[in-house]
């Protein structure tokens, strides 16, 4: 009887041991410490590094991090490209830390994760005092980054560009009332932003073929197609039709702007070319079908192309669908391939 008892004992204790070992591992594994730490040695923000983890950031910086269901993604708020076009959107997670001061002024912090570590982060606050804290701000940033450059803007009345240290910084500045001002501020990791650019060139290679998007109208071998139509989806956090305002409007115009720009130069300088002086127009609008009220953006490069983005929020997510033409001709939107998958996408009817 007593040899019974010990090894129920042994045993119970070896039972208390491995469900000990497991919560330990989880709680290590979950909360990122020793080997599932992801931060490099590349300073951030503060005490946190390129590639940490939230769990990382918020012991690093001893902050608390959450999602604002009331404020848009920074994806839609600044004019920096969204980024990769990765197809699963749920694999990018936005967290917000408020309570902060930079320059004397209160400011929040927008951290962009992919894959839960850390390769883009925001940062703004407002001032009344706008020279003497733009000359302060670019005053500081140069110290640390070097030369900027001064980039024109239809809706930033200055705006900065640093390209250095494998950082990519913008610095915009907008007008809010007759004595505010805006100050937003970007900076990206380029080595992991890098890896993202890889990892979509993969994804849309196996979804969408080696032209990684979906041929709508077949032409004959050798041809390009005429019409491209790609649709994604990525998580609203928040969003609600009830943001879509002229202010939402302009500067999601402006981040195509700055997108088309971005992979024109792309274009030409992986190829050894010369930059051409680009001629990229804009122009945007809201139409409403029923109760769904969506966003569309048209652009036009002068000579080569035009397309049209046309955004929405349906339930938790913002769709997108974007057509465009190699053929200089306007994209219609109401009518034709687009327009069905428009209504295919939204659940609207131009009817």
């Amino acid at each position: 009887m007593k040899s019974i008892m010990k090894k129920i004992m042994y045993a119970l204790v070896v039972i208390v041991i491995i469900s000990c070992l497991s919560a330990s591992y989880y709680y290590i594994k979950e909360n990122n410490y020793f080997i599932y730490a992801t931060g490099s040695d590349k300073k951030a923000l503060l005490n946190s590094t390129w590639l940490m983890s939230p769990n990382e950031i918020r012991r690093s910086n001893n902050a608390y991090l959450k999602r604002d269901p009331y404020k848009l993604p920074p994806l839609l708020l600044l004019s920096d490209n969204v980024g990769p076009d990765i197809v699963n959107q749920e694999r990018f997670s936005y967290l917000m830390q408020d309570g902060l001061s930079f320059w004397g002024r209160p400011a929040t912090v927008d951290y962009e994760f992919f894959d839960n570590k850390l390769y883009r982060y925001y940062i703004t606050f407002r001032v009344y005092d706008l020279e003497s804290t733009e000359l302060e701000v670019l005053s500081s940033l140069k110290g640390k980054l070097g030369e900027f450059k001064e980039i024109e803007s239809k809706y930033y009345i200055r705006k900065y560009e640093w390209n250095s240290n494998n950082l990519f910084v913008l610095f915009g500045i907008n007008k809010i009332t007759e004595h505010e001002y805006g100050f937003h501020m970007m900076f990206k990791y380029l080595p992991f932003y890098t890896e993202i650019e890889k990892i979509s060139k993969v994804e849309k290679a196996e979804y969408f073929g080696p032209q990684d998007t979906q041929n709508i109208n077949p032409t004959p071998a050798g041809k390009e197609p005429e019409l491209t139509i790609i649709v994604n989806a990525q998580a609203a956090d928040g969003v609600t039709q009830t943001h879509m305002d002229q202010n939402f409007l302009n500067n999601l115009e402006e981040y195509l702007i700055t997108r088309s720009e971005e992979k024109m130069e792309n274009h030409y300088k992986s190829r050894g070319l010369p930059v051409p002086e680009l001629k990229i127009l804009a122009e945007s609008n809201y139409i409403e079908l029923g109760s769904t009220k969506l966003a569309i953006v048209r652009i036009f490069e002068e000579g080569v192309s035009n397309s049209a983005l046309i955004l929405g929020v349906k339930g938790d997510e913002v769709l997108r669908v974007f057509c465009a033409s190699r053929n200089t001709y306007q994209v219609e939107v109401s009518t034709g391939e687009c327009g069905k998958k428009i209504e295919d996408t939204f659940g609207v009817s131009f009817k």
